[in-house]
Parts: C-alpha cells; sequence; structure tokens
C-alpha cells in the first residue's frame, strides 16, 4: 500500500507516520509504503510565522483538518487500499510589529 502525505497550502511541515518523521511539500508530497491496516499519523503543526510575498506582512497557519475532513491530530486510520491525506490549513494575517 501506499500513503501520500501532502500539505495545503503551507511548504515543509512534518508528518510522523507510525513513529516516522517525514517532512511534506505542496509540490512534492510524501509517498510512504505501508502495510494494510491501522496506522497512526500525525501532523506536526506550525508554532512560528511564515513569510509570503507581502512586504512587512507575516501569515500564520493553522492546521485546519484533514482533506477527509476529519480534523483529528494525530489520528488512527485503516489502509485498505492506497490512499492520500492532505493537511489542510487556514491562514491568519498579522503585520510584522516593529521596534523603535
Amino acid at each position: 500500500m501506499v500513503l501520500q502525505a501532502s500539505t495545503y497550502p503551507p511548504d515543509g511541515v512534518t508528518f510522523w507516520v507510525d513513529d516516522t518523521e517525514y517532512i511534506a511539500y505542496s509540490n512534492a508530497p510524501v509517498h510512504i509504503t505501508v502495510f494494510i491496516g491501522p496506522h497512526h499519523i500525525e501532523e506536526k503543526q506550525r508554532e512560528g510565522f511564515e513569510k509570503e510575498y507581502a512586504p512587512d506582512v507575516w501569515y500564520y497557519y493553522y492546521f485546519l483538518r484533514w482533506s477527509d475532513y476529519v480534523t483529528d491530530n494525530p489520528r488512527n486510520i485503516n489502509l485498505l487500499q492506497n490512499s492520500t491525506y492532505t493537511a489542510c490549513y487556514v491562514r491568519s494575517r498579522y503585520p510584522i510589529l516593529q521596534m523603535p
């Protein structure tokens, strides 16, 4: 079986699948060969800011749900076929605070 893990929109998110760490990108998902049956997956939420292309504007990404609309993180899955799980995020905008 193949489990595919990816993210939308942030890149470089750390995933754990059955106690093994992987890093996923929106344009380069992680493909993991696993056995049929139960598995534990977890997305490690970002605890920092992510700079976007707007000057002096930063975005913080909050984990929202998986692509199958399950919001549990971490979660257990039972693979019976090749599957894709995408971590989906909501983006919040914060201006950079300038120190005098």
